[in-house]
């Protein structure tokens, strides 16, 4: 697969499924622009990087810091951008009740999962219009489905929901300049977030994710889709 020319842009790159998928499009051909909080601390990707013939750039990305966003906005804004992968987020404390909850941490998880890819979509816009395929991947969960029953991680179960809630609006309106808007589940992931407790390794995940971002069309887009195909819309 030949994908030289094709820029995809992947936040929080530096570790988990953002790493992998750094690993696998740019293995695909695709030039990735690798993003991290603190790069220079990022010793793996910066490895992968100087090992992989040019096919990644590192850049320094605080999304959820206004200016840290507006900065690669500018950096980015003259690079045509095929694929857009919103992968940052933070998960909150997963056991807590109405009498114990920081609002304060969950206002930080709601600007982290929910604002921050918004921004950082609207930032990359100028580039994902001088694109070809003008996707933009949210890697969301199933946590944020009406249809989970479980309980806990009410701030990361909230900030999903909401995200996939309004990346479906933003599709629609973009849907006649030929946007793709998706949200991904990309399963319960043995990672630093995930734990190994989890149910499938990463590069599981991550094979099952690029296959549905490089083949999804527009009526594809609004729904939930697992990353082995499963449609988890609520």
């Amino acid at each position: 697969m030949e994908n030289l020319s094709k820029n995809i842009i992947i936040t929080g790159a530096n570790r988990g499924i953002g790493f992998e998928l750094t690993k696998q499009f740019s293995a695909a051909g695709y030039h990735v622009l690798a993003t991290a909080r603190k790069p220079l601390q990022a010793v793996k990707l910066i490895e992968l990087a100087d090992n992989d013939d040019n096919n990644i750039s590192i850049f320094k990305l605080d999304v959820t810091s206004k200016l840290s966003v507006d900065n690669f906005g500018k950096t980015i804004a003259d690079i045509p951008i095929e694929i857009l992968i919103n992968n940052a987020g933070i998960l909150d404390t997963y056991e807590s009740s109405i009498d114990e909850i920081n609002l304060v941490d969950f206002a930080e998880v709601l600007t982290t999962n929910t604002i921050s890819p918004i921004r950082v979509m609207r930032a990359a816009m100028p580039g994902l219009r001088l694109g070809n395929t003008k996707k933009v991947v949210n890697l969301s969960s199933f946590m944020g489905s009406f249809k989970g029953q479980s309980n806990g991680a009410h701030a990361y179960r909230t900030s999903k929901a909401a995200l996939n809630r309004a990346m479906q609006i933003f599709g629609r309106e973009l849907a006649d300049e030929g946007f793709i808007v998706m949200n991904l589940h990309p399963g319960w992931v043995k990672t630093e977030m995930g734990t190994e407790a989890a149910d499938i390794d990463v590069v599981t995940s991550v094979t099952g994710l690029l296959k549905i971002i490089e083949t999804t069309k527009l009526e594809d887009v609004n729904q939930i889709l697992g990353y082995d195909g499963t449609n988890l819309s609520y």
